[in-house]
Parts: C-alpha cells; structure tokens; sequence
C-alpha cells in the first residue's frame, strides 16, 4: 500500500469525486494535486504528521493535551501543514482559522524549516485535498453539507487559476531574508 497524501487524494478523487462531479473534474482535481506536489521539493526533515488529529484530541482539566488513535500517522518530508490545516478547519461552519494556521505555519517554518524551500499554496491546497476528500467520503454529514464542500473542490481546487486567486485573496506571503511567513491577513469563509 503506499502512504502519504498524494496516494489518499488519488484513492479519493477515484473513489468519489467521479461520483459526484464526473470524471473531468476528478482528473481536474488528480492534475492540480499532482502540480502541487511535484512543486513542494521534500524537505531537509522529516516531520511527524498523525492525519486524523482533529477528532483525536483529549483536553484535560490540568491543561494537558494527549494525542490517540494513530493508525494513519507518517513521517513525513514535504506536507508539514496537514495537521494544522485539518485542526483549523471548522467542517461544519465552511470556516477555517487563518489566525491559527498562520501561527503554526510560521513557527514551523522559523524553528524546524529555516532553509527549506516552503510552497505554502501547494501546501495549503494538498491539506485542503486531503481534509475535504475524506469529509464527503464521511457518512455522517448531509449531503447538503457535503455538496458545498464539493463545490469548493470542483470550482476552487481542481482548478489552478481559481485556487491561486483564492489563495491570494486570502493570504499575504512575505519572504524576508529568504524566510517565506505566512501574515494572518483576515479570517475567512470559503465562499
């Protein structure tokens, strides 16, 4: 079996983007992941990616936080923000916590990928693959629910120019001294 984002987004785009959006936009979605992926170089360190973290939490009342279920866990060199982009979005409410993932994307990068070349739009587009793939493969959501999320994939992800102006709308990148930053710009919805 291979492991790792790209071999999930193809499994799921086979599995149910032809089912939802016919086969042009699956292999819309297939070629997108594809381009991002071959513009992420691997990076100088491997990093822990436990995929599934959102839902496998547990707060405790003493301020400690313990992580389980690790059955889909990697070690992984390109996609570092997979677990960030999955915690920061709210399935429910189309939302995701720029503020958050921009702190985290940035401490990253300043701490573990200091002279790593970062693709911060091919990292945020495979995480957003990833987490909204798995989440119409979800039984327990509606179908209205579930069909806003596939809109987002078929007129936002699968298609390079759409993703990059979304991308850029709500993102501000900056590279100083050859450190790429993510600005928290302003929160947003995805439409």
């Amino acid at each position: 079996m291979l492991y790792g984002p790209f071999p999930l987004i193809l499994h799921l785009v086979l599995r149910h983007i032809i089912f939802h959006c016919g086969f042009f936009t699956a292999m819309g979605c297939v070629l997108s992941a594809y381009r991002s992926y071959v513009t992420q170089p691997k990076l100088e360190r491997s990093f822990f990616v436990h995929n599934d973290i959102s839902s496998n939490i547990i707060f405790t009342n003493k301020e400690r936080i313990y992580f389980i279920d690790f059955e889909q866990t990697i070690l992984e060199n390109r996609w570092f923000l997979i677990d960030a982009v999955g915690s920061s979005l709210d399935i429910d409410e189309f939302f995701l916590d720029n503020k958050m993932l921009t702190q985290y994307a940035n401490k990253s990068i300043q701490i573990y990928f200091p002279n790593s070349k970062i693709n911060l739009n091919a990292q945020i587009k495979i995480a957003l693959f990833v987490w909204l793939l798995r989440v119409i493969s979800f039984k327990r959501y509606s179908e209205n629910k579930k069909q806003i999320w596939v809109n987002f994939i078929k007129e936002i992800l699968s298609k390079e120019k759409n993703f990059n102006c979304w991308f850029n709308n709500n993102f501000k990148i900056q590279n100083e001294n050859g450190i790429i930053r993510i600005d928290y710009h302003r929160p947003f919805i995805f439409f």
